[in-house]
């Protein structure tokens, strides 16, 4: 009798355990695919430089693209002009 007993609290164990923790895993596993698939990925700063960018682009006021890449290139040695002396 005392193993019938003891089966019969494990199943209501494993039964309280699933039913209580499968909600919750179930409702993790929803807000966190939710989360992946509706979440901008950008900042909003981010979204609005994008549009000033491309309604610039449409109206043709966006700077040369000559000068890119000069951030990247090495500096240029530059001679400083000094006061002639007497």
């Amino acid at each position: 009798m005392a193993e019938e007993e003891e089966k019969k609290s494990r199943f209501n164990f494993k039964k309280i355990a699933l039913f209580g923790l499968g909600p919750i895993v179930l409702v993790g596993i929803g807000l966190g695919i939710g989360a992946f698939l509706f979440m901008p990925t950008q900042t909003p700063v981010e979204q609005v430089e994008e549009l000033i960018a491309k309604k610039l682009e449409q109206a043709g006021q966006l700077p040369s693209t000559e000068g890119e890449g000069e951030e990247m290139a090495e500096p240029q040695k530059v001679a400083k002009e000094t006061p002639a002396t007497q």
